[in-house]
């Protein structure tokens, strides 16, 4: 257990060398409305409203695109039926008392027989990106509901240290999205020696919306209103809506696909906003 904790930390050390960021811009910049001007070797394709965000972190954002192109593939339906058959991921009909979407991940439909970390990640990349472009989700922003039931040691062998912190990068320094709480339930006791390793590496403000609530669906419930949950998580809705979040996206594959204009090293042409 020495051994593979100091591997872990000496995997998670060399991640991390060479990667930090250096943050400009106004921090508590006011922002109403932001149009973004395209730059030379890089765009964005979100129009943003209200939310505090520079030049520089979309640009981390497409550098991470950039150096990880498999986990940032675009997921489709009719791309990739199979991730979307295990119905592992979903956004909950209704939103939360803060007018936030919840996102929720069920890891014992991850059946890595089927389905890679990469489709994993592809998944919820795209999932992110396309909420996003809604302006109600950029201003109040999502919760993450982590259902970790069923997580073994195929799971934890899978998904490697660099993917992990490739996530915890996400979110903390690189996408344009206000991660408002992830809620960890159903978690096998190993989670926390694990979530410990990882902690140096995650910053306080992000460490402080990170809850675990175990089996104790009644602790979840001080945060999201049980109305709005599946009875899977001690809500009163009787199941997880797939058919709807999967039907949103097979409807939307050409708004999808158009982000494939974007990024590093791409010719830019009529997408410069005036």
């Amino acid at each position: 257990m020495i051994k593979l904790e100091f591997l872990l930390r000496l995997q998670m050390a060399v991640f991390f060398s060479g990667q930090r960021f250096v943050f400009s811009g106004r921090k508590h910049e006011e922002q109403w409305r932001i149009k973004l001007e395209i730059r030379n070797t890089w765009s964005n394709d979100f129009t943003l409203f209200c939310m505090p965000v520079n030049d520089s972190l979309l640009k981390r954002f497409y550098e991470v695109k950039k150096n990880y192109p498999v986990h940032f593939e675009d997921c489709l339906p009719t791309e990739k039926g199979y991730v979307y058959d295990i119905e592992g991921l979903t956004v909950l009909d209704q939103c939360d008392n803060d007018e936030r979407i919840v996102i929720v991940l069920r890891v014992e439909k991850a059946d890595l027989k089927k389905v890679t970390i990469e489709n994993l990640f592809q998944q919820l990349s795209t999932t992110l990106s396309f909420f996003l472009e809604d302006q109600h989700v950029q201003i109040s922003g999502i919760n993450i509901i982590m259902d970790l039931k069923g997580f073994g040691f195929k799971h934890l062998f899978a998904l490697t240290p660099s993917s992990a912190l490739l996530l915890t990068r996400l979110f903390q320094d690189c996408f344009p999205i206000r991660l408002k709480a992830i809620h960890v339930v159903n978690e096998p006791i190993f989670i926390g020696s694990l979530f410990s390793l990882f902690k140096p590496f995650i910053k306080e403000k992000l460490r402080k919306r990170i809850h675990f609530h175990g089996t104790n669906l009644s602790s979840l419930h001080a945060y999201l209103p049980y109305e709005i949950l599946p009875r899977q998580l001690g809500g009163m809705v009787p199941d997880f809506n797939f058919t709807t979040f999967r039907r949103i996206f097979e409807e939307n594959e050409d708004v999808i696909r158009g982000w494939r204009k974007f990024g590093y090293n791409k010719t830019l042409q009529n997408y410069i906003m005036k």
